[in-house]
Order: structure tokens, then sequence, then C-alpha cells
């Protein structure tokens, strides 16, 4: 999709809750852990509670090594689902029955939604994706339960854990250290910075809008997120 002035390559995090099948969609320029937590805890959010339990194929964003059922999962994941205090389920490799309630809808999001669609750009794809999710896909009659997915949360939200009273830092964190021509590089871009940070080490705070530059406590610069690439 078109995103400041650059074609941008676009992802998709989704989550199915099982009983409902309420479906959440979000969609992201980036793929990195803190991508994915961002959303994770978006989805979180949205839905107003936390399962016990969630499934995940074996991406490395949760899990870091896997030999059989010795199964090591990603540290910072490990403290997001600790935080919101739910239990991590990695599938087996290869076994995709084991999450249907999540394969299926993959399938329903790329033939449903975004198959023959146009988008002026990344935030009207965001505004359409949304309008989708909620005027769609959750108050269809669902060919598995028969069911709407909206009526059926109702119930199913009763059963959820309480959210986290704070939320998790999804930020991604960087200590460069400032060029020669008061420049700093996060995932090829350069960013600005005073010259009085000339040649020091600095830490960088990123979401997915915003860069947030910091000498020790103070912020020295804020640019908006570039997602172009090598640009300054």
């Amino acid at each position: 999709v078109q995103w400041q002035g650059h074609l941008c390559q676009v992802h998709a995090f989704i989550l199915v809750l099982c009983y409902s099948r309420l479906l959440y969609l979000e969609f992201s320029l980036g793929t990195k852990l803190w991508d994915f937590l961002r959303c994770h805890q978006n989805a979180l959010l949205a839905v107003g509670g936390v399962p016990k339990t969630c499934v995940y194929d074996n991406l490395s964003s949760v899990v870091k090594r896997r030999r059989g059922t010795d199964i090591t999962l990603n540290e910072t994941f490990q403290h997001f689902a600790g935080h919101y205090c739910f239990r991590v389920h990695p599938c087996w490799p290869g076994q995709p029955h084991e999450k249907g309630a999540i394969e299926r809808p993959v399938d329903y999001v790329k033939g449903n939604f975004w198959a023959g669609r146009v988008f002026a750009d990344y935030r009207d794809l965001q505004r359409q994706g949304r309008h989708w999710q909620d005027h769609v896909a959750n108050v269809r009659v669902h060919n598995i339960t028969r069911q709407r997915p909206v009526g059926r949360f109702l119930a199913e939200k009763k059963a959820l854990r309480p959210l986290a009273p704070t939320r998790f830092d999804t930020d991604w964190v960087l200590s460069p250290k400032v060029s020669k021509q008061c420049l700093v590089r996060v995932d090829t871009n350069d960013y600005s910075v005073p010259p009085t940070c000339y040649r020091q080490s600095v830490e960088v705070r990123a979401d997915d809008k915003t860069v947030c530059i910091l000498l020790g406590s103070q912020e020295v610069a804020r640019h908006a997120r570039c997602y172009g690439r090598y640009q300054v």
C-alpha cells in the first residue's frame, strides 16, 4: 500500500476467540517482535479481557527454540504473557489442525476482505479493515457455530480474565551512537538530533508512529516514523 510516498509491504495480525469466533484484525507495516507485541496488546484491549490460554504457531516472536517437546520461549514474549497472566501453547510443527480456529479466518480475510479492494493509503486500509471487522466479520452467521460472533461473545467475555492495570511497554528500544552528521539510524532511515548530541550515545524509543530520541532522561528529538528505505 502507499504510505509516505512509498509502496510499503503490509502485514496482518489476527486474533480469534475460540468459543465466540470473534475476530480481531490489525494491519502493520512491520513484523518485528515489538510490532507483534503492540498488535497483540491492542487485541486484548479491544476484547476487554485475557484468555486463560493463547495458541500460537511457532513464530520466532513466541518460540525461540524448539526440539520436540522441549520448548524455549522468547524471553520478552514470556514477560508479556506473564504481564497479562495467560498460558502460552505453541502448536506442534506441521499440524495445522491444531490451530484451525485461526487458519480458516486467515483465508477468510484474504478472500472476503482483501481480494478486489482498493486502498488509497495505509490509513485507508486500517479504516476499511476496522469497518469490515465490525460490520461484516463479527456480525455474520459463522459457518461452524451457526451463530453471530458478537452474540456468543457476550457469554464468552464473562470467562475472560481481567486486563492488567498497566500496559506492557511495546516500544522498540535502541542505544545507537550519534553520527558525525548528527543523525541516528533506525531500520535503514536516519533521524536528526541537535548538535549538542554529537558523537554521544542516545536512547531511541520507536513505536508504529513516532521515533523519540533521548539523551539521558531528556527528550532531544521526536520524528514521525518513516517506513521508506534509506531516507533522511
